[in-house]
């Protein structure tokens, strides 16, 4: 099967060294096919320099900081352009757990009302050397829950560590205007909930599994 995966990074250059490094190895191990997408939302730290590296990478630089919403929906129009099922997508201050991307592929094929299953983002550590991080990732149904609330209220979507069914991307797309999708914002991941469950789709998160991931 082909997948698509999507990163967008923006002056996170130690932690870029950590995450593009854990995807290509994760890749590696799996026994599907993979397309990687990066976005540079106009770094100033070496992290385009950084990128430029990779020849596994499919990168584009932008000129300055668009905000999450632009950036992400260009990211998912690359996808849409492949022929790939689902997409994962990863913010660029994490690393990929070990084995963790057929499980949730595995975990998608078996739930077809769900168009997101992502991380449980309170789940992490800012020590890469946490032990914690270093688990396997077995998705199970005793570790998902289903149509979590966020503080503000709405269906989150887990956009830092998630994988995406596409086809959901075909009428939802994140919003390009603050409070959601600006330069300086955040909630990208609430008003994509939000979208997702006006669709139809359920969104799952799974708990109990570590995650490095340099929140701040």
């Amino acid at each position: 099967m082909e997948i698509s995966i999507s990163v967008l990074c923006w002056n996170d250059l130690d932690d870029i060294k950590i995450l593009i490094p854990s995807i290509l190895k994760e890749v590696e191990r799996s026994k599907h096919r993979y397309t990687i997408n990066v976005i540079d939302n106009g770094s100033a730290d070496g992290t385009n320099e950084y990128l430029k590296e990779f020849k596994e990478l499919s990168v584009v630089f932008f000129d300055q900081n668009y905000g999450i919403g632009i950036a992400k929906n260009a990211l998912i129009d690359k996808a849409l352009a492949s022929d790939s099922k689902y997409m994962f997508m990863f913010d660029g201050d994490v690393s990929v757990i070990p084995d963790s991307f057929d499980s949730m592929i595995d975990w998608m094929e078996c739930n077809e009302s769900v168009a997101c299953l992502g991380q449980n983002i309170n789940n992490y550590t800012k020590n890469i050397n946490d032990k914690k991080i270093m688990v396997p990732c077995k998705i199970t149904d005793d570790i998902i829950d289903l149509n979590i609330k966020s503080g503000c209220n709405t269906i989150r979507s887990w956009t830092h560590y998630s994988i995406y069914l596409l086809d959901v991307f075909k009428t939802v797309k994140f919003d390009t205007n603050g409070p959601f999708g600006g330069p300086g914002y955040g909630f990208d991941d609430d008003d994509l909930g939000m979208q997702i469950s006006e669709n139809g789709y359920d969104i799952a998160c799974f708990n109990h599994i570590y995650i490095y991931h340099n929140i701040n």
